[in-house]
């Protein structure tokens, strides 16, 4: 009785072979995406036939040239991989930490260790729902999975990764709040509560001008001229991990010259440079940092951070409501 032959594997196929616990597995050398060596990888299951399918799906996307990850890179590595050498060249110091915060204090502790090639789009829906379920507010949500987006698409364009999974999750957009500007009355009344008080200038660029608080809060005395009445707008301050920063305005378009308001006596008459008295004044008050060149400051020379400017709360002394 003739020996039934074995069926000749193709070459490049792999070895499967039955595990002593029972399981299937096959080795077989792909070339990693990244990196460009030819490693080994084990794939494993249940049945031989789960097993040749993984496998199949293996060696086809090789040789359709799509992307294999390293196994060893996970999420979380590649994520802070792409903070330091990606994000931070390219993006602006307040965009970065906000990735920074949404990469540790989210994604990483729960994503983190799952393999960057194997991440689905149902896992990532799932955890996103998780948050939500979690008590995390929407609009977080939302920035977690933004944030997550824009690393995955790196990853496409470095062809680490054949798609952007997050890409094919939709995440619902928060209900935004509506908010009512002040109204005339509530202006006039706003400015003349503070009529006696620093903030008088800023609250009028405020309230007249449009401008973003950081931009306000960005001015120097070298953007401001009198005698023409304009204020040059190319610069805002921000508060980054406790520091303030001067960053540049974040579009070209909201660079711009605008006129001073207008007041009886010419424009912006509450607007004047530090006397040398009040300069010599805060040079000796204690905890002093040089801010006379900055428009805006409040004793002891301080700027007017953002924080800051939350903090007078000025709308209380006059009866308005808050408004952004």
């Amino acid at each position: 009785m003739a020996r039934s032959r074995r069926r000749a594997r193709p070459w490049g196929a792999g070895t499967l072979y039955r595990r002593a616990d029972g399981r299937w597995a096959a080795q077989l050398f792909v070339t990693e995406s990244g990196t460009g060596r030819r490693v080994r990888r084990t794939i494993y299951g249940s049945t031989s036939s789960e097993v040749e399918e993984k496998r199949d799906a293996l060696l086809g996307a090789e040789a359709r040239r799509e992307p294999i990850p390293p196994s060893k890179l996970t999420v979380g590595i590649y994520l802070r991989e792409w903070l330091e050498h990606v994000a931070r060249p390219r993006v602006r110091a307040n965009t970065l930490a906000s990735y920074q915060n949404y990469v540790e204090r989210y994604l990483v502790l729960d994503l983190g260790q799952k393999s960057l090639g194997r991440l689905s789009a149902r896992e990532v829906r799932m955890y996103l729902d998780g948050l939500r379920r979690g008590g995390v507010g929407d609009r977080t949500v939302q920035y977690v999975h933004a944030t997550l987006r824009a690393a995955l698409e790196d990853a496409v364009r470095e062809e680490l990764i054949g798609k952007n999974v997050a890409k094919l999750v939709r995440v619902p957009r928060p209900a935004v709040a509506e908010r009512e500007p002040l109204s005339v009355d509530e202006i006039r009344s706003l400015l003349r509560a503070h009529r006696a008080q620093d903030l008088l200038p800023m609250l009028v660029v405020f309230a007249l001008l449009g401008m973003r608080r950081s931009e306000v809060l960005g001015l120097k005395w070298d953007d401001v001229d009198l005698h023409l009445g304009t204020l040059r707008i190319h610069r805002g301050l921000q508060r980054i991990d406790g520091v303030l920063v001067e960053l540049p305005t974040k579009t070209k378009r909201s660079r711009r010259t605008v006129p001073l308001p207008l007041c009886r006596s010419g424009p912006a008459p509450a607007l004047g440079q530090p006397t040398e008295v009040e300069s010599r004044r805060r040079r000796h008050l204690p905890g002093f940092v040089s801010f006379d060149c900055m428009t805006f400051v409040t004793a002891p020379s301080r700027s007017c951070s953002n924080w800051g400017c939350r903090r007078e709360r000025p709308w209380r002394s006059s009866g308005t409501q808050p408004s952004r």
